[in-house]
């Protein structure tokens, strides 16, 4: 019986470790595409491994819509081609980061 109760906790244990790397494997990359503020902590183009909640909340009192230049990799090409398009949200988040119109 203590032989069942070790082999089903080795069987538990790799089954929580598949688990784990699966939820790992589903965490998004996200890239900041704003214009860079090295004091902050940012970028152009750094790479997150899931979106970078803690430090949006820092910042979003400085630049309330910083959120919106965080963007999933699988949509890069989308977001940058709107954050040059005038108008939209993202070009006037970049715009409020750079601090134009302020």
């Amino acid at each position: 019986m203590n032989d069942m109760a070790e082999e089903k906790a080795a069987v538990t244990a790799e089954v929580t470790e598949q688990e784990q790397a699966a939820a790992d494997s589903e965490v998004r990359q996200v890239m900041y595409i704003g214009p860079n503020r090295l004091r902050e902590g940012l970028r152009t183009t750094q790479v997150f491994k899931g979106y970078p909640k803690d430090l949006v909340e820092r910042m979003k009192e400085k630049y309330p819509h910083i959120g919106r230049l965080f963007v999933d990799i699988e949509k890069l090409a989308e977001a940058t081609e709107a954050a040059q398009r005038k108008g939209t949200p993202l070009f006037l988040a970049y715009q409020e980061i750079l601090g134009v119109g302020e």
